[in-house]
């Protein structure tokens, strides 16, 4: 329906965000449509899963404020590794998803992943200075899928501070997953909710 699109240090990274209301006013006008088999703007049948009103109910928006704020106990014993292991902590917060995930347009695709946590970023130049990924040594225009295939819980988090004391999850944490790209197609399958009454994808 509509598209935010973000020039990120040379790279275009396109993040598609349907919602509901700019096609249907109610959430039954959108189960009849679904029902009379009408198709969406990409001549696709219309589906529940497309729509994703409200979609940064579960986002990240909030999460670096909260890493900051919080990782001050744990700088006397590990320094900077404390950023790591309280991003950790963070997203143990977060609910699970359930994720599809299309690389290059089927070359690699993998299915119903659970996760807390997946990024896609420029692997040069997401991390802001930091090399989030082994693999982003250089900007060749790839980008970085990432995620952590294991439900992290808040006492779960003691298993990472060694990793994180040598030299990052992405080297030493048997989870995590990282893969380049030229496209990258992510597909929310996690089941609906409801806030306030108000049904949310």
């Amino acid at each position: 329906v509509t598209a935010l699109n973000y020039l990120v240090k040379g790279h275009l990274i396109k993040t598609d965000l349907n919602k509901v209301l700019l096609d249907y006013e109610t959430e039954q006008e959108l189960d009849q449509a679904i029902a009379e088999g009408k198709k969406n703007h990409k001549g696709q049948p219309v589906s529940k899963y497309e729509h994703l009103y409200y979609s940064c109910i579960n986002s990240s928006f909030c999460i670096l404020a909260n890493i900051s704020k919080n990782c001050a106990w744990l700088k006397s014993t590990l320094g900077q590794a404390s950023y790591v292991v309280q991003t950790m902590i963070e997203l143990s917060r977060k609910r699970k998803e359930t994720m599809d995930l299309d690389i290059d347009e089927g070359r690699i695709k993998i299915s119903n992943i659970t996760t807390q946590k997946m990024c896609v970023f420029n692997g040069k130049f997401g991390g802001g200075g930091f090399l989030l990924s082994p693999l982003g040594v250089i900007n060749d225009g790839l980008l970085d899928v990432s995620y952590v295939n294991r439900i992290i819980s808040s006492m779960g988090i003691i298993d990472i501070t060694k990793q994180a004391e040598n030299g990052g999850l992405q080297n030493y944490y048997d989870f995590y997953n990282t893969y380049r790209a030229k496209t990258v197609k992510v597909i929310n399958k996690s089941k609906r909710v409801s806030k306030s009454g108000e049904e949310l994808a």
